[in-house]
């Protein structure tokens, strides 16, 4: 189980310059924009524009703080509000702000080598998460967050992630959890 705490993520622009993102984990390890395996992050939309293209990359968004974004997506419009949405990293994508600047998880996976599933999950209670696959649990909002695998125990904060390779158990008060699932292809 590896903890990672928001504050001690730094955040770059984007590879576009029209926003900025926060790396919480990508494989491998200090992988670039260019040859990362999966990637998962924070990116804030601040300004309407377009999006990086990621040619051969599937995209996963969830909405974690702001009014939401409305997305061109090759010529369908969706909006980005409660629900994850996904798709090609090769489309052209833009974004229309709808009340000021907006913070998304995104997950990332070059097709070739890896698949994701990203969902947002409303906890009170106990809930366990499955094992094997390598899972990543974000706190997007709520109360105390709690995560138990294989002995160890973490307290999470808002915006802290936890990622493990094997069945944890996560305790929550009111906790909004954004749960991406990451394996390698079949």
């Amino acid at each position: 189980m590896r903890v990672i705490r928001h504050a001690s993520l730094r955040a770059a622009r984007w590879k576009n310059g029209g926003g900025s993102t926060t790396a919480i984990a990508v494989e491998p390890p200090g992988a670039s924009l260019d040859d990362f395996h999966w990637r998962v992050s924070l990116a804030t939309i601040d300004r309407d524009g377009p999006f990086s293209v990621f040619p051969g990359v599937d995209r996963s968004l969830a909405l974690v703080e702001g009014a939401g974004v409305e997305l061109d997506i090759a010529g369908r419009r969706v909006v980005l509000d409660e629900d994850a949405i996904s798709f090609a990293g090769e489309l052209a994508v833009s974004a229309t702000l709808r009340g000021g600047s907006t913070t998304d998880l995104n997950v990332m996976t070059r097709r070739s080598r890896h698949v994701h599933t990203l969902e947002r999950r409303r906890v009170t209670g106990r809930i366990e998460l499955a094992h094997g696959v390598l899972t990543l649990v974000f706190v997007a909002g709520g109360g105390q967050v709690a995560i138990e695998s294989e002995g160890e125990r973490a307290d999470l904060a808002h915006k802290d992630a936890v990622l493990v390779a094997s069945a944890c158990v996560v305790e929550a008060t009111d906790g909004v959890l954004l749960v991406a699932t990451l394996a390698q292809p079949r």
